[in-house]
């Protein structure tokens, strides 16, 4: 993994919604966030969640298609 590889994030936004009396988690990705040499981020939103509640920002993973898992 290359150093730009390591200081990219990913954001997240995560919705839960009762189905049935079942709770799922919703992982939705809304941006991406880069750390920079200081240590601070710089955060790109491509959406931004009206509750603005429940935001992660996560190291990224090739796995990333199946994100939330």
């Amino acid at each position: 993994m290359s150093e730009n590889q390591k200081k990219f994030k990913v954001i997240f936004h995560i919705v839960e919604s009762n189905r049935g009396g079942e709770v799922k988690k919703f992982w939705n990705r809304i941006g991406t966030a880069w750390v920079n040499n200081d240590g601070s981020m710089n955060l790109n939103f491509e959406t931004f969640p009206c509750d603005g509640k429940n935001v992660q920002i996560r190291d990224y993973t090739p796995k990333e298609d199946n994100f939330g898992e």
